[in-house]
């Protein structure tokens, strides 16, 4: 297991959350790495600053106002940065794609290789992500600038064939 996070209602059930998750841990003979830990307490809409001491009398920091955390390869903290995250994602998913151009494949190969390595980067955010159609027509003008660099797309080809929906990303089949 490479990353959990503890949900509780109160203080008190996460402490003993975080105790059960302790003792499993260290029954499977798993690493429990207090440096890399957080804690976020929330109550009534405000952080609260609340330390967690391990069994083994280790010290689990709270987060500031200002700290991120990175989960699952997500930035986190009370709010989600819905900008910094459409940037982040957005240029990953341009990387991956450019990546799998440069490879040469096929039409079919490159398309079905796009919509299993570069759009799931877009896809796990929805729902989470506070995206508009304008950014989904950015992305669409950038893929499309991509795939006209590397000789899959006319430059004066439809643009209708790489549409956005309301409901979200479209896969290019």
């Amino acid at each position: 297991m490479d990353d959990i996070k503890l949900y509780a209602a109160t203080n008190s059930q996460l402490k003993e959350l975080l105790r059960l998750t302790e003792t499993f841990s260290r029954d499977i003979k798993m690493i429990f790495v207090i440096e890399k830990c957080k804690t976020l307490s929330i109550s009534k809409g405000k952080l609260e600053m609340r330390n967690f001491t391990t069994q083994d009398d280790d010290t689990m920091e709270a987060m500031n106002k200002d700290d991120i955390y990175r989960y699952l390869g997500h930035m986190q903290s009370k709010q989600i940065k819905h900008a910094q995250m459409k940037q982040k994602l957005g240029e990953e998913y341009l990387h991956r794609t450019k990546s799998i151009l440069k490879t040469k494949l096929n039409g079919k190969n490159a398309i079905k290789s796009t919509n299993t390595y570069a759009t799931p980067v877009l896809t796990f955010s929805f729902g989470i992500v506070k995206w508009t159609p304008t950014d989904f027509e950015n992305l669409q003008t950038k893929t499309r600038m991509l795939l006209t660099r590397y000789r899959f797309h006319q430059s004066r080809a439809t643009k209708e064939r790489h549409s956005t929906t309301t409901n979200g990303w479209q896969r290019f089949d």
